[in-house]
């Protein structure tokens, strides 16, 4: 191989590296921007957690997302490690190209009507590996919901759809294309942070940076 051919290959391999680690950076879950009002946009969803937060974390999430699935854990794990301080914000955004995410998250809605929503909201991940196969009515007992009946109609209603395409289209005002997508007080994240924790009792001991 002459001198040439071997300046061009190097040259190769180093853009392919250089494309390679872009690639995995744009993956990455970043801090994207800092919403301004996002006090309104945590005002709306489904919330648990302390009543007078120090922190409030929405989450437009997505059941047959797997980032969303391993995400759920560590958000209970923060509001087990401080219940006073955290609240969680979930806003509905099932992504197109998941053929599930839509029944399960107009079964998720249909179910908070009875039970509490983060008790559905963890029992939908547990089994996110059953959602199109189980019955619906059946994965909602799992969760607590009692008055089955209730539920089905709930299922055969327009009342998830209007939850849904308000979630839906707030996340498109965001220009949120995939899922999980986080404001931790209005921080907005691309994914879930690996420092979340930190970012969060960072966030509790000063509120104000």
């Amino acid at each position: 191989m002459d001198a040439v051919a071997v300046v061009l290959t190097v040259c190769a391999l180093t853009l392919t590296g250089l494309n390679l680690k872009r690639a995995l950076f744009a993956r990455a879950p970043e801090f994207v921007d800092h919403i301004d009002n996002w006090q309104a946009i945590a005002a709306v969803g489904h919330r648990f957690g302390a009543h007078q937060p120090k922190v409030t974390i929405v989450v437009f999430g997505d059941y047959q997302c797997p980032f969303c699935r391993a995400l759920e854990p560590r958000l209970r794990a923060i509001l087990n490690s401080y219940p006073k301080d955290v609240a969680v914000v979930w806003r509905q955004h099932p992504l197109g190209g998941h053929p599930e995410a839509m029944p399960a998250a107009r079964a998720a809605v249909c179910a908070a009507s009875e039970v509490p929503f983060e008790t559905v909201n963890r029992t939908w991940y547990q089994y996110a590996d059953s959602l199109g196969i189980m019955p619906w009515g059946r994965l909602a007992r799992v969760a607590g919901v009692h008055d089955i009946s209730a539920f089905e109609a709930c299922l055969r209603s327009s009342r998830p759809d209007s939850v849904i395409s308000r979630d839906v289209a707030e996340a498109e005002r965001l220009d949120v294309t995939g899922t999980p997508v986080l404001l931790i007080d209005g921080d907005e994240y691309g994914g879930a942070p690996k420092n979340l924790r930190r970012i969060v009792t960072r966030d509790i001991d000063h509120p104000d940076s």
